[in-house]
């Protein structure tokens, strides 16, 4: 079974189909190559966005239109993480918004409400769960694991890591933490990942910091703490005309980690 993750994805200015219609030749060569995959996730930061007002008190806030649900199908992304910091940027009526569209395009989504996806395939149990860090600033946090984002909370974790293993399942755990715009990963985040991989083997997905970071190999654990910006313009604010966040070489690159799994293995 062969698994693509991707990183950051954020369909919104130049990566948005109501402003760019070249983005499927854009997209193009890209796209051939994730159609060879069994699996392909990816981190969706943008909330599907209709007429509903920003919520909360943030720096930056990002939104996509629904025509860009397209561009996930075009590029073959059949399972997305929605426990980020953007995905409520516009509150409750677009966050349903986004499950609702995700669901008619047959999109399966996991890192809210306690959701995980589970998946046969051949040989293969696999379990993929989604975890928000605090201090990326989230807003829609599931307090009581019902409606919202999870929270990235070690007794939470630890507690489905084991009880999915013990049930046959490999895990694929996606965290959505770091600090932004830093190659190296946080420390405590090391520590975290170290400390999950002594206890079962799974894959450790980060996102969140938009720069590549690296990867280590923990017993039969994978930890890749952050695959970079898979798609992300610049982002502006109502307070000036120059962007918050550019984009430049070192946030433009990213990588796609390539899984092959046998027999969980």
């Amino acid at each position: 079974m062969k698994i693509a993750l991707l990183g950051d994805i954020a369909f919104f200015g130049k990566f948005s189909l109501k402003n760019n219609n070249s983005l499927f030749d854009y997209f193009k060569e890209v796209s051939l190559l994730l159609k060879s995959y069994d699996l392909v996730i990816g981190n969706l930061e943008t909330p599907f966005v209709t007429n509903q007002k920003e919520y909360g008190y943030k720096s930056a806030y990002i939104k996509s239109d629904p025509i860009n649900v397209d561009l996930l199908k075009y590029l073959n992304i059949n399972l997305v993480n929605l426990a980020n910091n953007h995905i409520y940027d516009f509150g409750g009526e677009s966050y349903e918004l986004t499950k609702k569209i995700l669901e008619e395009n047959s999109i399966s989504y996991f890192g809210i409400e306690d959701k995980q996806i589970e998946i046969n395939y051949e040989s293969n149990k696999l379990a993929i769960q989604g975890y928000c860090c605090y201090s990326t600033n989230p807003m829609g946090i599931n307090n009581q694991r019902q409606k919202g984002i999870n929270e990235l909370d070690y007794s939470n974790v630890q507690k489905s890591l084991l009880e999915n293993t013990k049930k046959g399942f490999f895990n694929i755990i996606g965290f959505h933490c770091g600090q932004e715009h830093v190659n190296y990963p946080n420390f405590d985040h090391i520590l975290l990942g170290r400390k999950l991989a002594e206890l079962a083997p799974y894959i450790f997905y980060g996102h969140h910091p938009h720069v590549a970071q690296g990867i280590e190999k923990i017993k039969n654990s994978l930890l890749a703490y952050s695959l970079g910006n898979f798609c992300f313009d610049d982002v502006y604010t109502k307070k000036s005309e120059d962007p918050l966040i550019k984009q430049s070489k070192n946030n433009k690159e990213s990588f796609i980690l390539e899984l092959t799994l046998e027999n969980n293995k």
